[in-house]
């Protein structure tokens, strides 16, 4: 399954004496594939995965919480494409520096 993850935003928060100790972080992730069904779990895979996940270190970077925000699905019905199922789900992320 083709699945990209794009960062749509980053939102410091204003500290009078330094850099940001908080970012706010929208990520995207796109899935496509022509098995909507297929489609369908790897969707509801990712989102078990990530929505609400414990806070903690995960690769490097300290999340505090992951809010999911959002959910589209799309169609192409192309007919050079033989009909390819998006979907796209957005999250928020709160990243402690």
């Amino acid at each position: 399954f083709p699945v990209t993850i794009v960062r749509v935003s980053l939102v410091p928060t204003i500290e009078k004496d330094g850099p940001s100790k908080l970012d706010v972080v929208r990520l995207q992730v796109n899935i496509i594939h022509n098995d909507y069904d297929a489609l369908s779990n790897v969707a509801n895979t990712i989102r078990t995965a990530l929505e609400r996940k414990v806070a903690g270190s995960y690769g490097g970077v300290n999340v505090q919480s992951i809010v999911f925000d959002n959910e589209s699905e799309l169609y192409n019905d192309n007919i050079d494409l033989n009909g390819v199922y998006g979907w796209q789900q957005d999250y928020i992320f709160r990243i402690k520096n």
